[in-house]
């Protein structure tokens, strides 16, 4: 029987440092076919010369619309049957897609499977004010794209990331999955590792809070309005 393919979109944005890491996890892993798309959003670095020198990624370029952009970009040009992510300064276990395609096989009701996500500081990072101490030396869920598989059909449900977001886009858009009850399952294996470097985007702790508390509003103010349609 024919494997389903799996899109893995990688968003870069001047990230020459860790990119290559970040493509070879993915091209190690155990499960096939992987469709591999590489969204450069206007890097002036060597991103670009890394990302075009692997035979398997497909290359596309725009002008900077931060990581909501362009995960929408990759995702408008994906034809898997399942949608993965990977940030460019993360890391993959090499089964991860694996795991996460057998478990959502086997459980035709889960639309979207999390991995958990073991967090490590880059070697000239000290411990950021967004995350503490305990996240660092304990693995946690990973509400994170990098950590997401998801049917593509149930991506398309829930609509793409706001690229009005620069930071905190993929909080909001699980708050909107869950608002809109995707079903979703969190497994307990340690299968991406999400580098902590004093260049990360959540390092904008104001705008990060400002976005978590306006799609918790909106989320809040749609559950109040169907509760109420279903008492009437």
């Amino acid at each position: 029987m024919e494997k389903p393919l799996v899109s893995v979109i990688v968003p870069v944005y001047n990230r020459e440092k860790y990119l290559s890491l970040a493509l070879d996890s993915i091209l190690s892993q155990t499960y096939s076919p992987i469709e591999l798309i590489v969204v450069d959003d206007g890097s002036t670095d060597q991103s670009a010369k890394i990302a075009k020198s692997y035979q398997q990624v497909h290359y596309i370029y725009q002008n900077n619309q931060g990581p909501a952009g362009a995960r929408n970009t990759g995702i408008a040009q994906a034809k898997g049957h399942y949608l993965a992510f990977l940030d460019s300064d993360d890391l993959w276990n090499e089964n991860k897609i694996a795991i996460q395609v057998q478990y959502l096989q086997e459980n035709p009701d889960i639309e979207c499977c999390l991995a958990t996500v073991k967090n490590f500081l880059e070697q000239d990072a000290t411990i950021p004010m967004w995350i503490k101490e305990e996240q660092i030396q304990t693995p946690q869920p990973g509400y994170l794209p990098s950590a997401m598989l998801i049917l593509t059909q149930s991506f398309h449900k829930v609509g793409p990331f706001n690229p009005l977001y620069r930071v905190s886009e993929d909080s909001d858009w699980f708050i909107r999955a869950q608002a809109l009850g995707i079903k979703k399952a969190i497994l307990p294996d340690v299968l991406v590792y999400r580098r902590i470097h004093k260049d990360n985007a959540s390092n904008e702790c104001q705008p990060a809070r400002q976005i978590l508390l306006h799609s918790l509003k909106k989320f809040l103010d749609q559950k109040k309005k169907s509760d109420a349609s279903q008492k009437t």
